[in-house]
């Protein structure tokens, strides 16, 4: 408490011996938006593709079968069924047709084609840093009217860490991924390993909701990215001599199953109507958990 008084004091004072400050004047109320990062630290990198089941039994009209027509033996999984009497002319009738249009199939019958990830390595472990990753922390976000002296509590949870989560990485770490995954697909000119397709190939870290989420990656998904159970950015509107203190601590929980090799900082970017605020104090943490920030700005 002494300590926030001190800040508190110290802005007043500073406010009362001088007006300059690098943010353009404005008149009425703006939008302020704070959002909290764990970065800095480093995890595996991986090389990602979406893949999909694209293929169904049909029995094709006439004595020849479509251009798409081929006679895999493993469409739609398991024991086949012999269509040499549904009409299907195809070389062999015996392992009928499987139909290829390059759409996700709706393996499930829910009404929604099924989309999955493939991450691999390539070929070994790949670092990435720095990267963000989910950790817990605590945040308090307070205000001060400009004809005021009190402090008014506008988002966080104080001193406790539940329902707050950093966000998570998406920022495609360095390097290129292969078009296919050459260690799984048979046919590398449609991406493809039987009824398998392959795309959108692309970079992402461990730590990013895709791979995260996913149940053919790591899976281990941390939940949403929060401040105070509110989504990220957090966003208030704030009026001209408002003075907003923010006050965190980093905390320690990293999902499980989530590898990091050098720990993480905890840091917290504020925006004003999407513009850079320039603040007084400090907005990261040491990678030590428990780690403290606060600052603060008054809004022109």
């Amino acid at each position: 408490m002494r300590r926030r008084w001190s800040l508190i004091l110290g802005l007043l004072l500073a406010l009362t011996v001088s007006c300059d400050t690098t943010q353009p004047p404005q008149g009425g109320s703006q939008t302020a938006a704070i959002s909290v990062r764990a970065t800095n630290a480093t995890v595996t990198a991986f090389n990602v593709w979406d893949f999909f089941f694209d293929g169904r039994w049909e029995a094709c009209d006439g004595p020849t079968p479509p251009a798409q027509c081929t006679t895999n033996p493993f469409c739609d999984f398991g024991p086949l069924t012999d269509m040499s009497g549904a009409g299907c002319a195809s070389p062999d009738a015996t392992l009928g047709c499987c139909i290829h249009d390059d759409v996700a199939d709706d393996r499930d019958g829910d009404g929604t084609p099924e989309v999955f990830q493939l991450c691999l390595t390539d070929p070994s472990p790949q670092t990435a840093s720095p990267a963000s990753v989910p950790l817990d922390y605590s945040i308090r976000v307070t205000r001060i009217r400009a004809d005021g002296t009190e402090e008014q509590l506008i988002g966080g949870t104080g001193s406790s860490f539940d329902s707050n989560q950093t966000l998570y990485d998406e920022v495609p770490p360095s390097g290129s991924t292969p078009l296919c995954p050459t260690a799984v697909v048979s046919d590398p000119i449609t991406c493809s390993s039987g009824v398998l397709f392959f795309r959108n190939p692309r970079r992402l870290t461990a730590a990013s909701r895709t791979v995260m989420a996913s149940n053919n990656c790591p899976g281990f998904d941390a939940g949403e990215p929060m401040i105070g159970g509110l989504a990220q950015p957090f966003s208030f509107e704030v009026e001209s001599g408002d003075t907003i203190l923010v006050e965190a601590r980093r905390g320690s929980t990293i999902p499980g199953g989530l590898s990091v090799t050098s720990e993480p900082t905890l840091a917290v970017e504020t925006t004003l109507d999407g513009r850079g605020v320039e603040v007084l104090g400090t907005t990261s943490t040491g990678p030590e958990a428990g780690s403290p920030l606060s600052y603060s700005f008054t809004v022109r």
